[in-house]
């Protein structure tokens, strides 16, 4: 049996135009502020006790294992650490100072600055 043969107009098909990509955006940081993170911290210290007695002992008396920041807030362990080297954006900070039922203002003074509520959207 032969193989078969094809038409050769099947094969003489135009090639469709490569479309333009689209211009991307240029990234830019976000204009809101950023909170430090060491108040939210010392509020959990004083305010919600860790029962967990080795994690307590790991980190000692005076610091907050970000475990059990991260169990109170929901969130993990690694997105404490990043919020503890980058602090805060506004809106982090309003969603983990509501995990806890009280208001951002209540940890971070600064709250209500005029900087602080400009919105880039």
């Amino acid at each position: 049996m032969e193989p078969r043969q094809w038409p050769d107009e099947w094969y003489d098909v135009p090639a469709e135009p490569e479309p333009e990509p689209k211009p991307r955006k240029p990234r830019t940081r976000s204009k809101l502020k950023r909170f430090d993170f060491a108040p939210f911290e010392e509020h959990i210290r004083l305010n919600y006790a860790d029962t967990h007695i080795r994690r307590r002992q790991q980190v000692g008396e005076d610091q907050v294992a970000a475990g059990h920041i991260g169990e109170l807030v929901e969130v993990s362990a690694k997105v404490i650490f990043q919020y503890r080297r980058r602090g805060v954006s506004y809106h982090q900070a309003d969603r983990i100072a509501c995990k806890l039922d009280i208001h951002p203002s209540l940890i971070w003074s600064d709250w209500w600055d005029e900087e602080v509520n400009e919105e880039d959207d």
